[in-house]
């Protein structure tokens, strides 16, 4: 695997004739307001060692996220220092009507009978901690499931509405499930794979996502991204606190502010503040950083002009940490504070269309400079 770095990145941009030179990388480090992070340490992989020792990340988000452009390459950025431990959460997006990262793929021969995303109006089927979810026609299914990066993994966990999902047929021959909560069944397969078909699954139950893992040491760092998502739209999620703490994370990333900046900024604290307090009761020994979203423009008169709610979010979130002594990322600043989104724009890594969404090169480099941020963080002797 080749990892690009920061460094590599920048001289490339530069010899393109780009100039990055807005970016504040001196203020890419995590911003730790007080909070305790020597139990994140101390869980880390060490290689050094002959544990299986995995370290969980999910990282919640919306459009930014949703892609697993971003999350992807912090991923390849830690597990190219700490291992892979797997490829973690993945959603049945394309299934529930939406784009999904690249890497992955869900399918089957039955036909999709109902679905839900998070910004549906009304969500048919019961909706579960991915923010899709699909129900198939039928009486069973098949479930395919392909890791397109080749990786093999040893374990599938089906995530679901609560129902029966006690056994599966894999390869002609009848698996158990293991049942760890009332939303999980977990599969352990004879022989690693990076594509299993499970039949033989009911399809009577809302289906949400697969936990996939391997037998290794290292990161596991899974992406959960929804179009449109707001801190509000997940805490709607009935169970949603409670289905997340199936994934055992170490660390929890919330990325969102970008919708609360569009809709309504004054509510992002109070919704903030549930969510944090719902996953510091169901997840106690995760830690949680905050990242604030940069600045984007709205449509105003014949053009675009900046959209001001983006600092105000920004601001919320910051001061927000320091209260409560959580840590934040300050994309925001990181990025290039006030002014940066035309800068980005004419650098080719925000989308000219929309003024709000990045190209895929701007996403690799907050990726890069969020991976950056947490290996500093990780390693620092003053945790």
């Amino acid at each position: 695997m080749i990892i690009i770095s920061l460094a590599t990145l920048l001289w490339a941009a530069s010899a393109s004739g780009q100039e990055l030179t807005f970016l504040n990388l001196d203020a890419n480090q995590i911003t730790m307001n007080g909070a305790d992070w020597r139990g994140v340490r101390r869980a880390l992989p060490q290689r050094s060692s002959n544990s299986a020792t995995k370290f969980h990340i999910v990282q919640i988000g919306d459009s930014h996220i949703q892609p697993g452009i971003l999350s992807g390459e912090a991923r390849r950025k830690l597990q190219s220092r700490y291992g892979n431990g797997g490829r973690g959460l993945i959603a049945p997006l394309a299934l529930a009507g939406t784009n999904e990262p690249s890497n992955y793929r869900f399918s089957s021969s039955a036909r999709v009978a109902g679905k839900s995303r998070l910004m549906s109006r009304s969500w048919s089927v019961d909706n579960g901690v991915t923010g899709v979810a699909v129900r198939f026609g039928g009486s069973t299914t098949n479930l395919s499931i392909k890791d397109k990066s080749g990786d093999a993994f040893s374990s599938v966990t089906l995530f679901h509405a609560p129902g029966s999902y006690d056994s599966a047929v894999l390869n002609g021959s009848t698996i158990s499930a293991s049942a760890t909560s009332q939303w999980t069944s977990h599969f352990t397969l004879p022989h690693p794979s990076s594509e299993v078909t499970l039949s033989s699954l009911p399809c009577t139950t809302a289906f949400w996502g697969a936990f996939l893992l391997n037998d290794r040491p290292g990161i596991v760092y899974s992406e959960i991204g929804n179009n449109g998502a707001t801190y509000s739209l997940y805490n709607k999620i009935e169970g949603f606190a409670e289905q997340m703490a199936q994934l055992r994370p170490n660390l929890i990333i919330l990325s969102m502010g970008t919708n609360e900046a569009v809709g309504y900024v004054e509510s992002l604290e109070s919704h903030l503040d549930k969510m944090v307090s719902n996953l510091s009761r169901t997840c106690p020994e995760a830690a949680i950083l905050i990242t604030t979203p940069m600045e984007f423009q709205k449509r105003g008169g014949r053009g675009f002009v900046v959209n001001s709610n983006a600092h105000r979010a920004r601001d919320i979130i910051m001061e927000y940490g320091r209260n409560h002594k959580i840590a934040v990322w300050d994309m925001f600043s990181i990025c290039g504070g006030d002014g940066c989104s035309s800068k980005w724009i004419a650098n080719k890594l925000m989308n000219p269309r929309d003024h709000l969404h990045l190209l895929s090169a701007g996403y690799e480099l907050q990726g890069m400079m969020l991976g950056d941020a947490l290996l500093k963080a990780f390693t620092a002797r003053n945790l």
